[in-house]
């Protein structure tokens, strides 16, 4: 189905909206989504950021070598600074600055934007507000994509006006509001897992029945048979860090287990930061526990840091977890909790392992026993890569461009 522009002759436009291009599966989404609407599909596609962090585009490699039409929002006025600053008050104390709601920033792109776009692509519920505002004021389509839902209480009480439980308690309910109405708002909704699919629909029964699909990111699955691993072994985990991730389960772990762990990614809070830094040199003054941190790492460094592990560790329940495709695209088995939306690409005992959340006596078992078992790690490598391969980029970017294209359509025959 091609692309049906409402004025002949022209490219239809599409906004894919992003709430920050910080390291992270929403930003790397967005950049392979956008390469291939423009390149393969037929759009003008456009990359719109709300960054509020100020330390500028962590993907710039991928940005330059795509090509990729950034358009910065627009020109902010200087009044904004002191709303943002009231708003950032309201951000998670357990998240820096990167993973802050850039609400001024959307709000008012929204209303006073000039560039005018065909249909336009949420990446999360955040940047769904200003999509649904547009579409109110200007008739928009738009299209949401859900890695989890956003409004809850125990989300809510983190912030720190949520100190008052009664405050948190009416803050939730207008949130849970108005992701109903983002929501519902969508021509159509697409889905990171099952997982995340079926979290809305509870919390949202309206949204029952009503367009979607379920699409797992995108990866680049190495060539041939999975590549031969380096002599020296180590587990590695990569995220974007904060004390909600439990980034002192892989300490622990490389305590209990005498394996190296290798936590690589950006890390959104720099006190947490340091306190793992903190707890990883005890550990290692303590026992010899080797714990190495990166820090943020280019895609390239990325890259080679899968090649030279053993096993890549999900121990957090996420919407998906983007790093677990990307290690069974680079040939390596996963050992993953039950709780995260990527384990349904695994079959336990073929591309990995499936565990309970938070049992690092279990993590520490099937880290050495996949240490010890050289041929049930090479044959679940190879099962990985090979399931890996059924859900490359192109897979997740046709289903992208096939519901944009029909949110394109008159909405009598959508």
């Amino acid at each position: 189905m091609d692309p049906v522009s409402p004025e002949s002759g022209r490219r239809p436009r599409v906004g894919v909206l992003l709430r920050n291009l910080w390291a992270g599966s929403f930003a790397r989404h967005a950049i392979e989504e956008v390469s291939w609407l423009r390149d393969r599909e037929g759009f003008a596609a456009s990359l719109i950021p709300f960054d509020v962090s100020g330390n500028g585009y962590h993907y710039d490699d991928l940005i330059q070598k795509n090509g990729i039409d950034v358009r910065l929002p627009y020109r902010r006025p200087r009044w904004t600074r002191l709303l943002r600053r009231l708003f950032l008050s309201l951000t998670p104390p357990i998240r820096g600055v990167e993973s802050s709601i850039p609400v001024v920033e959307i709000l008012l792109w929204a209303v006073t934007g000039r560039a005018a776009f065909d249909v336009l692509y949420a990446e999360d519920q955040f940047v769904g507000a200003g999509a649904y505002l547009r579409n109110r004021l200007r008739g928009t389509p738009y299209v949401l994509y859900v890695a989890e839902p956003v409004s809850d209480l125990e989300g809510v009480q983190n912030l720190r006006i949520g100190r008052h439980r009664i405050v948190a308690r009416l803050l939730a309910r207008l949130l849970r509001r108005l992701e109903s109405r983002i929501l519902l708002g969508a021509c159509e909704r697409v889905f990171v897992s099952m997982r995340t699919r079926k979290a809305i629909e509870a919390r949202f029964p309206a949204v029952v029945g009503r367009p979607g699909v379920v699409q797992a990111p995108g990866c680049h699955p190495v060539e041939g048979p999975p590549p031969s691993r380096s002599s020296d072994r180590y587990l590695l985990s990569a995220s974007k860090w904060d004390a909600g991730r439990n980034p002192g389960f892989a300490v622990t772990l490389a305590a209990d287990s005498g394996i190296p762990v290798v936590l690589a990614g950006t890390w959104l809070d720099a006190e947490t930061e340091s306190a793992i830094r903190r707890e990883a040199a005890t550990a290692h003054e303590k026992n010899g526990a080797q714990i190495t941190i990166t820090g943020p790492v280019t895609q390239d460094k990325m890259d080679q840091l899968f090649q030279g592990a053993y096993a890549y560790l999900q121990w957090t329940a996420e919407g998906f977890a983007m790093g677990v495709l990307e290690a069974m695209a680079s040939g390596i088995p996963v050992i993953c909790t039950r709780d995260a939306g990527a384990s349904e690409l695994i079959l336990d005992g073929r591309e990995g392992l499936l565990l309970p959340r938070g049992s690092v006596d279990e993590f520490v078992a099937a880290a050495r026993g996949l240490l010890a078992d050289p041929v049930r790690r090479d044959r679940m490598a190879s099962a990985a890569l090979e399931t890996s391969r059924h859900h490359d980029w192109a897979s997740h970017n046709r289903v992208v461009a096939e519901v944009l294209t029909r949110a394109l359509l008159p909405r009598s025959v959508r």
